[in-house]
């Protein structure tokens, strides 16, 4: 009988998720004017800019960002990518010239290399287990 018991006790336990924090640092930018606009996504549906596919959006000031970076706290463990730009202007969009190339600073987890559009979603996927610090680098053309 407290053989059976005992068996059955880990199966009466919660399940738990765990939740870490992450501390974004965000460096090369050309200017401290505007505002950064983020999207956390957790899987690849979306990515790399539908808003309402992403896990988590915000913003932050350009000169708060270059100063302090931003801590994100209670995220769950698991995979996430991130993409950022420098909304210089505060237009609420990555502005663009000729052939869509960006004419605001734009930056991606991982930090990849960017030639022709974004990186993918694996490219820029990276682990959150407990606390994770990243550093998002913004390119500018």
């Amino acid at each position: 009988m407290i053989r059976h018991l005992i068996l059955s006790i880990p199966f009466l336990l919660p399940i738990t998720s765990f939740a870490g924090d992450l501390n974004i640092h965000f460096t090369n930018f050309k200017n401290d004017s505007g505002t950064v606009l983020f999207l956390i996504f957790n899987d690849e549906e979306g990515y790399p800019d539908k808003n309402s596919k992403s896990f988590k959006e915000g913003r932050i000031t350009a000169k708060l960002a270059m100063s302090e970076g931003l801590l994100l706290e209670n995220i769950p463990d698991g995979p996430y990518a991130i993409t950022a730009f420098h909304d210089e202007n505060n237009n609420d969009e990555l502005d663009t010239g000729l052939f869509g190339i960006p004419r605001e600073g734009f930056a991606f987890s991982n930090n990849p290399i960017v030639l022709f559009g974004p990186p993918s979603y694996s490219k820029s996927k990276f682990k959150i287990q407990g606390q994770k610090k990243i550093e998002l680098k913004f390119k500018y053309f």
